[in-house]
């Protein structure tokens, strides 16, 4: 059944930072593992009457962009080891 499923959650989640304030308060933990879950804030905002939607995209490397010059970094990083290079600063 899995091997159907054509697409994945990137994770990237927006909100209305007013909105993600007053509802951040309401997300519980009643779970199995006892976790806080961000994407339980979209099942409010919608209970809410607030606008949720979803987006696809073409190409999964726009979802990773926000990651690459940490990567980046760790792979620097484990060569350097190597080689006993000093890794550049990494900045988010």
């Amino acid at each position: 059944e899995q091997a159907t499923i054509g697409e994945i959650n990137s994770g990237i989640i927006a909100f209305d930072a007013d909105f993600l304030e007053d509802v951040l308060p309401r997300i519980g933990n009643d779970n199995a593992k006892g976790e806080y879950y961000l994407t339980d804030a979209v099942a409010l905002a919608r209970e809410a009457g607030r606008t949720v939607a979803a987006f696809t995209i073409d190409d999964v490397m726009q979802t990773d962009a926000g990651h690459l010059r940490v990567t980046f970094h760790h792979v620097w990083w484990a060569e350097s080891s190597l080689s006993r290079r000093s890794p550049p600063t990494c900045s988010s």
